[in-house]
């Protein structure tokens, strides 16, 4: 039988209020005030964020400000995807994960990982972004080897036994992984980065707008 973990009712509704609070970035974000919104320019930024799509929809009285805001969005989301992108080779969380040691991590991956262990620790790991390479045997498993069945069983004990949130260790700027784990920030990072773009908004003077990234 699999090393799965059993967690009690208590730990379960700590884990959903989490979760709950967690996903309202991920389905959107929208800031409206009582201006006619007639009256307002409307722009659109289109992209891709940790690979899902992402759209946010800007109304202000003037093109030009838009179009100023668009940069910044545009480099904001540059930053983070060299940082959380795994699909990127040179992304800080990659490097993480290949090296298992990254020195002179950014803020924002230390922030991240802060928040995750938080998460985890209340949750009694049932939030745990060491999954990784759980994700990484069932995608070679179903999509890179075309099989219709799981894993052998020893093959998914073995990995689980990698998969332990208290393997991140964070000390100052440095981030390590013990026992070989690897790291997914996929399930904390979008919610994060949209509280991110909204803050960057909020800052510029924007109050009707709408927010949405993530899947």
């Amino acid at each position: 039988m699999s090393n799965l973990k059993v967690f009690n009712n208590s730990t379960r509704r700590k884990f959903l209020k989490i979760l709950g609070v967690s996903l309202v970035g991920t389905l959107g974000y929208s800031l409206y005030n009582s201006i006619n919104k007639n009256n307002l320019k409307k722009s659109y930024w289109t992209g891709s964020v940790i690979n899902a799509p992402a759209r946010i929809e800007i109304h202000s009285a003037d093109n030009k400000l838009n179009s100023n805001i668009i940069k910044k969005i545009d480099d904001l989301v540059l930053t983070y995807e060299n940082i959380f992108n795994l699909q990127n080779n040179n992304s800080e969380i990659s490097l993480l994960n290949r090296n298992k040691t990254l020195h002179n991590a950014s803020p924002e991956l230390i922030e991240v990982i802060k928040k995750s262990q938080y998460i985890s620790y209340n949750t009694e790991g049932l939030f745990d972004i060491t999954v990784q390479p759980l994700w990484e045997l069932y995608y070679s498993n179903f999509i890179l080897n075309n099989k219709s069945l799981p894993p052998d069983e020893n093959k998914i004990n073995e990995t689980l036994k990698l998969v332990n949130w208290k393997n991140v260790i964070v000390s100052n700027d440095m981030v390590s992984l013990q026992n070989q784990s690897s790291i997914t920030l996929n399930g904390i990072a979008q919610g994060w980065i949209t509280d991110k773009i909204t803050a960057l908004l909020i800052a510029n003077g924007f109050t009707n707008t709408l927010v949405d990234f993530g899947e």
